[in-house]
């Protein structure tokens, strides 16, 4: 019964992707960099609201931790919605477009809060997540 549930545990994580309906919420000039978040994904608690976003490279990147390259990232943050402040979560970083294929890197110790920088992409996510306008 064990085996059972570990396997089907697995079986839904690897179709996790078929699930996220991830929608483009920004790229930065030139397209090399092109941000998604998954709505479906927000929680709230609170004033605290965690979310996943994704993001693509235009062209493969070497990851800083082993030299692997990667094309992209799944992220999950937590927003302060009241105090204006995010931190990471999470991080899987992806041999491939939109979170496919191996994963690169991941860690999933939660960072240091740190404030929303005006007309960054946290504060585009942070709009999002806490519904700002």
């Amino acid at each position: 019964m064990t085996r059972f549930i570990l396997l089907t545990l697995c079986v839904l994580l690897m179709t996790s992707d078929a699930w996220a309906k991830w929608t483009q919420s920004g790229e930065n000039e030139g397209g090399i960099l092109t941000h998604y978040v998954d709505r479906g994904t927000i929680r709230r608690t609170g004033h605290l609201t965690k979310m996943w976003a994704l993001q693509n490279f235009a062209a493969a990147q070497a990851s800083a931790n082993n030299g692997k390259p990667f094309r992209s990232k799944k992220v999950r943050f937590e927003f302060d919605c009241r105090d204006e402040k995010h931190r990471l979560l999470a991080s899987f970083w992806y041999a491939g477009l939109m979170g496919r294929g191996d994963i690169v890197v991941s860690s999933t110790t939660p960072g240091t809060w740190a404030p929303i920088i005006p007309d960054s992409v946290q504060e585009t996510w942070w709009r999002i997540a806490c519904k700002k306008k």
